[in-house]
């Protein structure tokens, strides 16, 4: 019987074989349709030649190339991380996950295809994110091969996170995926990966009676051991009883015993039945198949390279017109007020000092008076105080019994001066000689004349001329002292 539906195809890609698996979705039940096993040309490594002959193995099988396409890639071409970041909206988390993918990834955003799958737990102060990574150039090589495969990518996903997320909704799960090219590792917390770890062993296809040894079933044990040994110290990561243990490989039953024995949990081993009525191998199809069921449900999809969260999906003409003008309107009404405010305070700022000013105002007239006082005063700085000492000094040297005046006395700039006045006696003008002589203060002191008053007076008449050459502060001091 012909099931009609949509048609959905898984493709996990492989470094030898691509597994395909072609779903039928009729109403919410799945129909495997096919699967089918392809293996890459030898020697050839061109995206184009690849999609070309992978395009004439498909129309072999009569799989529609029409369909959506789920790619699932494997974990060894996956870069992961677990972060911790506080709430963020969707555009500045994912600015700051393009700065930590730099950082723990040592290449620039620009070289890599970013995801993250975000665990939101209980943790008030931030989430946990499990940040994905693949190289653009791979990616690029994947969208080469499909175009000329004539595929319609919907998707591009690690297929351990596609068969992994269809059982962990919800609830803490661990998987252990065997391929026949890998072995992958996942930890789901609260149905959200929190660890995406390729063990870096290879399992290589099976021929004839060859088997799965016990040094890499216990290689891969030890993988494990050492994994779940550093798990972060987080409430929101747990770890189950139970390992779930997925054989895409085709495992013996000597092998099943061999691996629960050595595996550090308990193991519940399952397997997709097989699709392929060409091949006589005990392989199943597990990755392909999970990744198909996806097109009923592309929401489901865990991380999508393809489509990924950390691209902000851009806006339509109107609404960045719209955003702008908002943007416009409230730098120009920020503007406003701010301009408002400042000239609000500047206009408190001026009454305050013309208050100020008011209240000051009687001083500053007592301050202008003392100025001019303090100006006048400066006026005798200087040479003029050199005038007043002389006749400080000239004042000194009269004695203080009396019988000696002075009718007038002349200094010059240079300080050469002239003493004339009157006397009772000549002794009295003498020692008024002596005296002005004795003083340091003074030098080429000279009596230019001594006479009788003309008339009938008895007095007399006398003329004195000196230099002033300054003054000597400790003598005058001494000689004050003794008078």
């Amino acid at each position: 019987m012909t099931l009609k539906g949509k048609t959905f195809l898984g493709i996990a890609l492989g470094e030898e074989t691509f597994l395909i698996s072609e779903l039928s979705l009729k109403g919410r039940t799945y129909y495997m349709r096919q699967t089918a096993e392809w293996r890459l040309p030898e020697g050839v490594s061109e995206a184009e030649s690849i999609g070309n002959s992978f395009q004439v193995f498909l129309s072999s099988r009569r799989i529609s190339t029409s369909s959506p396409v789920f790619i699932g890639v494997p974990a060894k071409w996956i870069l992961a991380k677990e972060k911790k970041v506080p709430r963020l909206d969707n555009e500045t988390l994912s600015n700051l996950l393009r700065l930590e993918a730099e950082k723990d990834f040592s290449l620039s955003a620009d070289e890599l295809v970013l995801d993250y799958v975000k665990n939101e737990g209980k943790d008030t102060a931030g989430d946990s994110v499990l940040l994905l990574a693949i190289s653009r150039n791979r990616m690029e090589f994947i969208s080469r091969v499909a175009k000329n495969a004539g595929l319609k990518m919907a998707a591009v996903v690690p297929f351990s996170l596609a068969i992994g997320s269809n059982y962990a909704v919800g609830q803490d799960f661990v998987l252990l995926y065997l391929g026949r090219q890998s072995a992958e590792f996942t930890l789901y917390s609260g149905g959200a990966p929190v660890i995406l770890k390729h063990l870096g062993v290879f399992t290589q296809h099976k021929t004839g009676e060859e088997k799965l040894s016990l040094n890499r079933l216990v290689a891969i044990s030890e993988e494990i051991k050492r994994i779940l040994m550093f798990l972060p110290d987080d409430e929101n990561c747990s770890l189950p009883s139970e390992i779930t243990v997925w054989d895409d490989y085709g495992l013996t039953k000597q092998e099943e015993e061999t691996l629960e024995k050595v595996l550090p949990l308990h193991c519940k081993i399952t397997r997709q039945p097989s699709g392929d009525t060409n091949s006589s191998n005990r392989i199943t199809f597990g990755a392909p198949t999970a990744l198909a069921r996806y097109g009923g449900n592309r929401s489901g999809l865990p991380v999508n390279f393809l489509h990924s969260h950390l691209v902000v999906h851009k806006k339509f003409r109107w609404q960045k017109m719209i955003v702008r003008a908002a943007m416009i309107f409230t730098l120009i009404a920020f503007a406003v007020v701010a301009g408002m405010l400042d000239l609000h305070k500047k206009e408190q700022k001026v009454a305050e000092i013309k208050e100020q000013l008011a209240r000051l105002s009687p001083e500053l007239e007592r301050a202008k008076e003392m100025l001019d006082y303090i100006a006048c005063l400066r006026t005798w700085q200087g040479q003029k105080m050199t005038f007043l000492e002389c006749l400080r000094e000239v004042t000194l040297a009269f004695p203080s019994g009396g019988g000696i005046w002075v009718t007038s006395i002349a200094i010059r700039d240079d300080m050469r001066g002239l003493v004339s006045g009157k006397s009772v006696d000549s002794k009295t003008v003498l020692e008024l000689v002596d005296k002005i002589k004795q003083n340091k203060s003074f030098s080429d002191v000279n009596l230019l004349y001594i006479r009788q008053s003309s008339g009938s007076s008895q007095d007399i008449v006398y003329a004195v001329s000196f230099i002033f050459r300054g003054i000597d502060e400790m003598n005058t001091d001494t000689r004050r002292d003794v008078q």
